[in-house]
Parts: structure tokens; C-alpha cells; sequence
């Protein structure tokens, strides 16, 4: 499949899923209408000193509470750029990903833990070629990833989710300690690694969320070291999660 094909079928993928956790639930029976949520989107960008990307995904507790444990499904689809220098080239890269996750969450005390595992595919165009780099072309794989959130204070909380694809041999991890000051907003710091099997980086900032009825908003930024930037840079970042 190529990047075109990928950003297609992406696409189909967000618009189905936008319509499908969008849709008013005014002409449904009132005594069918879960009073906890049951669906989730969640979308974002992320921009660097060499990179950008954006995100759109969607999950199910398959009719249950998002709230109580219980199997979850997940899909996200994405596009992004990048360049970097080797020598005296400069590469401009292009990344696309789909992934789709079946996973579990758990539920004690004051820790929940979310476990899912699934299939990716991944492509990576770089222009000019680069044959240095094994992280081109296209490849499926498998994708697990863990999130966990545990409950310090009635005020303060500490986060930590990670995740592994072996398409590319890419990986994540993000950090987080948080106090919120209200209901409506929470400030905290966040740290964490991320690469594949080309290089190793990683980032460290802070973090402000706003609540909004069901919808949350979270700026982030701070340093990175993204991409084969030897020189490091700074980050930023905005994800917005709705539930339904």
C-alpha cells in the first residue's frame, strides 16, 4: 500500500469514525441511553524543530462504561513529516501508520490499568533515498501498549503509558505528575523516551489541561530530541479527547 493509499484509507478510517462517535443520540430510545459514556475520540498534533504530526483515533467499551473495567477496542490512523542531515544531504521524510488494538481495563483502588495489543502498518518515504536507513518503505506488524493512572491525592495523580510496534522496532513512553486545581484544570510536569531502531530520543516538559463537560483539552511542550536531531529542540504538543 503506498503513503497515497494509506492517507485514503485513513481518511475513510476518521470520517467513519467521527460520524460514527459523533452522532446525536436525540432519537434514541431514552431508556437505552447509558448514563456513563461508552465510546471516546481522541486527535492531536505534535510539532517539533524537524517534525510534525497528526492523529485522529476512536475506541469502544463495546456498550460498557469507559469508567469500569472491562475489554476496550481501540483504532488511530496518522500522517506526519520529517527531515533530518546525514552528511551533506538533507532528507525530507513522510509517515503514515494505522494500527487497531483490543485490550483490557482493570481497576484497584486507586490504579487503573489499560493493556491492549493489536496489528500495525506503517510507511516511511524519504526522499532522496537514504540507504542508511533502514526505517523506509512499508511494514505490518505487531503494536502492545500499557496505560496506567494512579490516584496520589484526591488533587494529585501520576500517569505512565508506553507502547512497542515491531513494524519499525518503534517506541514511546510518557510520564506524567499532576495536580489539579480545580475540576476544570490541571497543570503538571512529563517526561519521557521514544525512537525505533535508527535512533533513540527522548523529551521533557510541561503539561496544562482544561475540562470542559465531556471534552479535554492538553497543551504540552518543552525539549526533545527528536529524530536524528543531534542538537536537540523544542516541542509541542495538543491532544483533544471527547467521550460519548
Amino acid at each position: 500500500m503506498s503513503l497515497r493509499g494509506l492517507a485514503l484509507w485513513g481518511s475513510v478510517f476518521c470520517a467513519l469514525a467521527l460520524w460514527a462517535l459523533t452522532v446525536s443520540p436525540a432519537h434514541a430510545d431514552p431508556e437505552s441511553v447509558p448514563r456513563e459514556p461508552t465510546w471516546e475520540t481522541f486527535s492531536g498534533v505534535d510539532i517539533t524543530g524537524n517534525s510534525a504530526g497528526t492523529y485522529l483515533g476512536g475506541g469502544t467499551a463495546f456498550g460498557k462504561s469507559l469508567w469500569k473495567p472491562g475489554w476496550r477496542g481501540r483504532a488511530v490512523g496518522g500522517l506526519g513529516r520529517y527531515d533530518y542531515e546525514s552528511g551533506v544531504t538533507i532528507y525530507d521524510g513522510r509517515h503514515g501508520f494505522i494500527t487497531g488494538m483490543l485490550g483490557y481495563q482493570m481497576q484497584r483502588g486507586r490504579l487503573t490499568a489499560k493493556l491492549f495489543a493489536g496489528a500495525e502498518y506503517q510507511e516511511h518515504v524519504i526522499v532522496p533515498y537514504d540507504p542508511g536507513n533502514s526505517v523506509q518503505g512499508s511494514a505490518s506488524g505487531v503494536r502492545l501498549q500499557a496505560e496506567t493512572w494512579f490516584d496520589l491525592t484526591p488533587r494529585s495523580f501520576v500517569s505512565v503509558d508506553a507502547s512497542y510496534g515491531s513494524a519499525f522496532d518503534e517506541y514511546w513512553g510518557l510520564a506524567r505528575y499532576g495536580y489539579r486545581y480545580s475540576p476544570k484544570l490541571t497543570v503538571g510536569l512529563e517526561g519521557g523516551p521514544l525512537g525505533n531502531r535508527e535512533y533513540d530520543g527522548g523529551r521533557g516538559g510541561a503539561f496544562v489541561q482544561f475540562q470542559v463537560l465531556r471534552t479535554q483539552l492538553t497543551v504540552s511542550g518543552g525539549v526533545t530530541g527528536d529524530y536524528l536531531e543531534s542538537t536537540g529542540s523544542g516541542y509541542f504538543a495538543l491532544n483533544v479527547y471527547r467521550n460519548f
